[in-house]
């Protein structure tokens, strides 16, 4: 009887110990992503908000609205998202093309097949540089604007959601397209 009641208490404290660790490993893990999620998204309001980009060196600057902002872990380009203009930006870069053995004129013809109408594009070897502007097949107003530097492309996205916002459109696509550049 003694045997059989050490036994069980053995058992017992086993499963415990064996439940501490799964809970603390759980603990863990969801602490991470909470953390993760606040080191991730930011919300930022400010004139003119200028973003820097370390990793592929560029910058860009927005006009004034609350921008909610989204990074990248491994530091290729950020998400900022604006409810105020119904609008979102995409920056980054990429050694993808480079690695394809891809040019400029192949990464620009790559993108315009995404366009259903193209009301503007400009491509500009000599500048390293092309643009695209219009409606994308998601029916969304587009404009993508591309550098290609030293066998890497930057890349920034303007989209805004809907066709009568033409005019939000306008006013980030011409801050993002006049401060997009490499440095």
């Amino acid at each position: 009887m003694e045997e059989c009641l050490l036994f069980y208490f053995l058992k017992l404290n086993i499963k415990r110990r064996t439940i501490m660790k799964l809970f603390h490993k759980t603990l863990s893990v969801i602490l991470f992503l909470l953390l993760c999620q606040f080191v991730i998204t930011d919300f930022v309001s400010a004139k003119n908000l200028t973003y820097n980009n370390n990793r592929y060196d560029f910058t860009l600057q927005l006009p004034e609205a609350d921008w909610q902002i989204q990074e990248s872990i491994n530091g290729d380009g950020a998400v900022f998202r604006s409810q105020k203009f119904m609008s979102t930006v995409t920056s980054y870069g990429t050694m993808s093309y480079d690695v394809l053995g891809q040019n400029m004129n192949a990464a620009f013809m790559d993108m315009r097949i995404n366009f259903s109408s193209i009301s503007s594009q400009n491509v500009n070897p000599k500048e390293g540089f092309f643009e695209i502007i219009g409606i994308s097949k998601t029916n969304k107003l587009q404009s993508i604007r591309c550098f290609f530097r030293r066998g890497v492309a930057i890349i920034a996205i303007v989209e805004t959601e809907n066709n009568q916002l033409k005019q939000s459109f306008d006013l980030i696509s011409s801050e993002v397209g006049r401060s997009f550049k490499p440095y």
